[in-house]
C-alpha cells in the first residue's frame, strides 16, 4: 500500500512567494520520531522489571503510521482569550479558529488555533486516515484535535485545528520548524457489527499462565503482529 503527501504551493489570498517551500519539514514514518525521553528511558528498572521501553502496544502506538511535522518557525504571541498575533516564516500556516464553532465543547475556555497543514494526503480506495495528537510526545502547549478523513476521494489540503492550554494574555510561544503536529494512521475503511458474549474463562486462563510465566516477553513473542509503515 501507498500513502503520497503531495505539497500544495498555494495559499487562498496569493501570497505564495512568501513561503520557502524548497525547505519546508516533510511528513516521515512515525518510527523516525522517537522522543528523546523515551531513548534516554532505561529498559528495565533495579529488580530486572521491565519499563514502558519494552511495552509492545505503547511502542506500536508510538511508531505506526506518519508523522506530519509543523513547516517552519514561527512564534504565536496571546493578546486575549481568543486572540493572537503570528510572526516568523511559518505564520503563513496559521490561522484562527471560530470561537462559536466549539463554544460548547470541553475546550471552549481554550483558544483554538487552525494549523493549514500544506501537505495533500492520498489514500488507497476504501483507505480514510486517522488524524490525531501525535503518541508519545510533549508538544506543549498544543493539543492537535482528532478526526478521520476518507483521504481516498479528499483533495484538498486537511487544516489541523489544535487547542492551546496557554492562556496568559502576552505569554509567546514558539513552534519550531520539525515540531510534530499530527500523527497520520491509514486504515481500511470496513463494516463492523458490535457483539456483546461472555469470554472463553479456559482461554483466558492458559493465556494468563503464558503470561505470567515469561511476562517480560509474551506480548511480542505470541501477540505481536508485523507492522511496517515506510
Amino acid at each position: 500500500m501507498n500513502i503520497k503527501f503531495k505539497l500544495l504551493k498555494k495559499f487562498p489570498d496569493g501570497n505564495e512567494q512568501e513561503v520557502d517551500w524548497g525547505n519546508l519539514a516533510q511528513p516521515y514514518p512515525a518510527k523516525k520520531g522517537i522522543p528523546d525521553w523515551l531513548t534516554q528511558q532505561p529498559a528495565e528498572y533495579d529488580d530486572g522489571g521491565k519499563t514502558i521501553k519494552k511495552c509492545q502496544p505503547f511502542l506500536d502506538g508510538l511508531t505506526t503510521g506518519y508523522i506530519i511535522p509543523f513547516p517552519d518557525n514561527m512564534t504565536l504571541r496571546l493578546k486575549g482569550k481568543y486572540d493572537f498575533e503570528i510572526s516568523g516564516p511559518g505564520g503563513r500556516f496559521i490561522s484562527a479558529h471560530g470561537y462559536m464553532q466549539y463554544n460548547n465543547s470541553w475546550f471552549k475556555d481554550r483558544l483554538v488555533i487552525k494549523f493549514n497543514n500544506p501537505w495533500i494526503i492520498e489514500t488507497p480506495h476504501n483507505y480514510s486516515s486517522y488524524i490525531f495528537h501525535p503518541n508519545g510526545k510533549n508538544v506543549k502547549p498544543f493539543y492537535t484535535i482528532p478526526a478521520i478523513v476518507d483521504t481516498d476521494c479528499y483533495n484538498l489540503s486537511i487544516a489541523l485545528p489544535f487547542v492551546c492550554y496557554e492562556n496568559k494574555i502576552g505569554k509567546e510561544i514558539e513552534i519550531t520548524k520539525g515540531t510534530p503536529m499530527a500523527q497520520i494512521i491509514p486504515f481500511k475503511r470496513e463494516k463492523w457489527q458490535i457483539s456483546i458474549e461472555e469470554a472463553d474463562h479456559k482461554q483466558w486462563e492458559n493465556s494468563q499462565k503464558e503470561l505470567w510465566n515469561d511476562p517480560n516477553n509474551f506480548y511480542l513473542k505470541h501477540i505481536k503482529q508485523k507492522k511496517e509503515y515506510n
